[in-house]
């Protein structure tokens, strides 16, 4: 059997919501089915990070998803999506599964303020504080200037706030 995928569902983008992580991933898995024609008694295989709010064995009660005969997890970071899709290609090539679903569901806003990050002690509570510093150590050697750097920031997020999904409209 060839992989083909046949739907893609997304929430809406937002930084703080009363939405749970949990709930984000269902409405995604359910607009992800409904975008390709499919129901929920479909799906026999899923495909997550292994950081989601929601897992496999909450799908059943969740979704109602009835038989679930595959399931796999990656674990979260660069390069996670298509090691995500490439899992779910591969079930479904081996006679796995038929329809996989995969998602990710993420509210970091909230995540950074429940605090729980291993680097606290040191400062660096959030991913951004985190990206903060390697991307100085990146600066300084490449021996790139602050201007420099603010004229790209500059350019864009200008770009990014075309989009109008955007989360902050507005150029810097």
């Amino acid at each position: 059997m060839t992989p083909v995928v046949a739907g893609i569902g997304q929430t809406r983008f937002t930084r703080r919501t009363a939405a749970s992580e949990h709930a984000l991933g269902v409405q995604a898995i359910r607009a992800a089915l409904r975008d390709a024609g499919l129901r929920i008694e479909d799906v026999d295989g899923v495909v997550r990070f292994d950081r989601e709010a929601a897992w496999e064995y909450d799908l059943p009660g969740v979704l109602r998803v009835g038989r679930l005969d595959w399931y796999a997890a990656v674990p979260f970071g660069p390069g996670s999506a298509p090691a995500l899709v490439g899992l779910a290609a591969m079930a479904v090539a081996q006679g796995l599964a038929s329809v996989v679903v995969g998602w990710h569901a993420r509210d970091g806003a909230a995540r950074a303020a429940a605090g729980a990050e291993p680097l606290a002690p040191f400062g660096l509570a959030r991913p951004a504080d985190v990206a903060a510093v390697a991307l100085r150590r990146w600066q300084l050697e490449r021996g790139i200037g602050d201007a420099a750097l603010a004229a790209a920031t500059c350019a864009l997020r200008a770009n990014a706030a075309r989009n109008p999904r955007a989360l902050l409209g507005r150029a810097l």
